[in-house]
């Protein structure tokens, strides 16, 4: 089973598009323990190899910022979600210059125009995937986070978890930013 997101050849220089939304209202800062909340089942979430390697990556991420892993009574609750979609990209394809019919004098511009491209056209089929993780608040039930990633798919499992493992960083990263900023806000304050 093919895991969430790596880049088309053509687009290897690109990165996963990850974006992230979050309740300006939520305590940030008092959040310190988190849970997991039943994750959507899907396709990718059946696999238990994805799935974990996605968990883990996220209890990781959550650790590394100072939140501690509770069963009993956590704080914030998380789940994540995939999804996996068939895209099509018709790309043009050169195939050299004719020169019969495609040149021709136009009198508004002065000038003879040049050679006609001749080409065809190639179909690709790639698959895209997303994650979504969604941090919850435990007593309101309410979502205070949630992070996206977008890309897509590759058969090579080693740059799948690579990928996985740097869009939850990125999450990770606004996550905990929001809690610091809380923290010194609040040190000002007192």
């Amino acid at each position: 089973m093919i895991m969430l997101f790596i880049l088309i050849p053509a687009a290897d220089a690109m990165a996963a598009k990850v974006r992230v939304d979050y309740d300006r209202e939520a305590d940030f800062e008092s959040y310190k323990t988190f849970g997991w909340k039943d994750s959507v089942a899907n396709s990718l979430a059946k696999n238990s190899l994805v799935h974990s390697r996605i968990k883990n990556g996220i209890e990781d991420q959550l650790s590394r910022g100072g939140l501690a892993q509770s069963d009993d009574s956590p704080d914030v609750l998380v789940t994540y979600h995939t999804d996996v979609q068939e895209e099509v990209r018709i790309d043009p394809v050169p195939l050299g210059y004719t020169y019969g019919p495609g040149w021709y004098y136009d009198p508004y511009w002065t000038g003879y125009y040049g050679p006609t491209v001749v080409g065809t056209t190639q179909v690709v089929t790639y698959r895209t995937g997303t994650l979504v993780v969604d941090i919850v608040d435990a007593k309101s039930q309410k979502v205070v986070f949630r992070g996206v990633a977008e890309d897509t798919l590759s058969e090579k499992m080693e740059k799948n978890e690579k990928k996985v493992y740097s869009v939850l960083e990125k999450m990770a990263k606004q996550f905990h930013s929001m809690r610091k900023k809380q923290l010194k806000q609040e040190a000002k304050s007192k």
